[in-house]
């Protein structure tokens, strides 16, 4: 898989969510892997639903970064 990370929250049937990362090309392929790894292909708690959240102010956010890498 090619691309940049993304952030995505998984929201979870309860109320529950949590904030991760994936790869995509673009927002829109970000998501519908988000969407493939947390609802349609897994087997065990699938979630609610997957949202794309914008990148933050940083610059640095543009580059080919490891989730939760700071420099």
């Amino acid at each position: 898989m090619t691309g940049r990370w993304h952030r995505v929250r998984v929201h979870w049937h309860d109320g529950r969510a949590h904030d991760d990362a994936i790869r995509g090309r673009t927002a829109g392929e970000a998501l519908a892997n988000a969407t493939a790894n947390w609802i349609t292909e897994n087997p065990h708690g699938r979630a609610a639903r997957v949202e794309h959240l914008p990148n933050p102010a940083d610059p640095r956010a543009e580059f080919e970064q490891e989730p939760g890498a700071r420099t």
